[in-house]
């Protein structure tokens, strides 16, 4: 079925949950991405997007209606890649790799993907993507490849930590990650994007954070580098696993440091927009959700 997404009508399978999500939540998939647009802005316009985890271009779709930079979309589910392929002409200025980005070719990984998404786990006597066939592409590859690089976006479910890890190596790169720490305990059996992401705060970055339905959050700096624990903390706590509107992982939009006072102006308009649901410690946290849940039904969308 076609699906305005941005400014461009794209195919997606009848099947995917998209349009239920962001008609649940109309900031879903959107906001975090109306933001991202005003620093993309600083890189030249030959510089390239990196979608890591790109679905069905969904990502390249919203990107696209906001910047004409050259897009590298890497998507190993073959379902989604032939969605992907069918809206390459529509996209423009679009390459597509059908890999998989993990950040770890060592040890043997299953995959699975449903209408929607798809995952990784330990390879349990089942079929390694090896063994599959999949094509495995490093992130050292990545980089080496598509310099110089605007954006690298990673939704990998489970990897991101791991692709924090190899591309900071590299250089101070803009990034958009989604953060589920609860699939990487699951996955590896502990959490690597907290410590990943204190890395990138170490080094002067600083974090917009989004809720996973898109709504703004908080921001995370030097200044308050404790506040990140406290929101990995918050998504298994007892407060938010009840909550009406309940968080299940983060967006995050990381600015490298010789972006960051040029973002001021980005966390301006989120704090002038949205004021009420900014949270900067556990009370706030838990008291947020009620605020969201008021306000979220008569919220008229302001992006693309």
């Amino acid at each position: 079925m076609k699906y305005l997404i941005g400014t461009l009508l794209i195919e997606i399978p009848d099947d995917h949950l998209l349009p239920v999500y962001q008609g649940l939540e109309p900031n879903y998939d959107r906001l975090p991405y109306f933001y991202l647009s005003s620093l993309l802005k600083c890189y030249p316009d030959h510089h390239t997007i990196i979608d890591i985890g790109a679905n069905i271009g969904d990502t390249a779709a919203i990107l696209r209606s906001y910047s004409s930079k050259p897009i590298v979309c890497f998507e190993g589910n073959e379902t989604f890649s032939s969605a992907l392929k069918r809206n390459k002409n529509k996209i423009g200025n679009l390459t597509i790799k059908e890999k998989f980005v993990i950040g770890d070719t060592e040890t043997d990984y299953s995959y699975s993907g449903g209408s929607t998404t798809g995952g990784f786990s330990i390879s349990n006597n089942q079929l390694t993507l090896q063994e599959k066939d999949k094509t495995i592409e490093h992130p050292s590859k990545v980089i080496e490849d598509n310099s110089p690089i605007a954006l690298i976006k990673s939704d990998t479910d489970g990897f991101d930590g791991l692709m924090l890890k190899w591309f900071k190596a590299y250089g101070n790169y803009l990034y958009f990650i989604e953060c589920d720490a609860s699939i990487e305990k699951e996955i590896h059996g502990k959490t690597i994007i907290d410590i990943e992401l204190l890395n990138l705060i170490e080094k002067g970055y600083e974090l917009i954070v989004f809720d996973n339905h898109g709504w703004p959050l908080t921001f995370v700096n030097q200044e308050n580098s404790n506040l990140l624990a406290q929101l990995f903390d918050f998504v298994e706590s007892p407060d938010n696993i009840s909550a009406n509107h309940r968080v299940y992982y983060y967006d995050i939009i990381a600015v490298p440091p010789e972006l960051v006072s040029i973002s001021q102006h980005v966390k301006n308009e989120i704090e002038e927009a949205y004021s009420s649901i900014l949270a900067y410690g556990p009370k706030a946290l838990k008291n947020r959700s009620n605020l969201v849940y008021k306000i979220k039904n008569n919220y008229i969308s302001k992006i693309v």
